[in-house]
């Protein structure tokens, strides 16, 4: 096992590190240097093996769906209320665009509706 360990110290550290340990006596003082890589690479494996286990972890919870549907459906209304329920927040960009198309739901179409409908009507008398 220290063969191994020792052999993944060697690719984890520098090139020019691996090289100097080789051509180095086996003394007290390369035993140490030697030790200390391996427990720096331990160190450095066990914490890949937590982010991965971590990255594992958040992808169990990921959730995906396809949802198929004619155009004006509610596709997209449907993940704005996912959102909203769920309680993930919308950023900046997209809370502006929401107000140009509340702006234009709301104001261009409902509230227009009723001078247009007047103008017709008293057009046509």
């Amino acid at each position: 096992m220290a063969g191994v360990v020792r052999t993944l110290s060697r690719c984890l550290l520098p090139a020019e590190a691996a090289h100097d340990d080789r051509n180095n006596e086996k003394g007290r003082g390369a035993r140490e240097r030697d030790v200390d890589q391996e427990r720096k690479a331990k160190r450095r494996s066990r914490e890949i093996d937590a982010m991965l286990a971590r990255e594992k972890r958040s992808v169990r919870r990921l959730v995906k769906i396809l949802l198929l549907g004619a155009g004006e459906s509610g596709k997209s209304t449907f993940l704005k209320q996912m959102r909203i329920i769920h309680g993930k927040e919308f950023d900046q960009k997209a809370l502006l665009d929401f107000r140009d198309t509340i702006f234009e739901n709301v104001i261009k179409r409902q509230m227009m509706r009723p001078v247009f409908w007047s103008i017709y009507v008293y057009t046509r008398t």
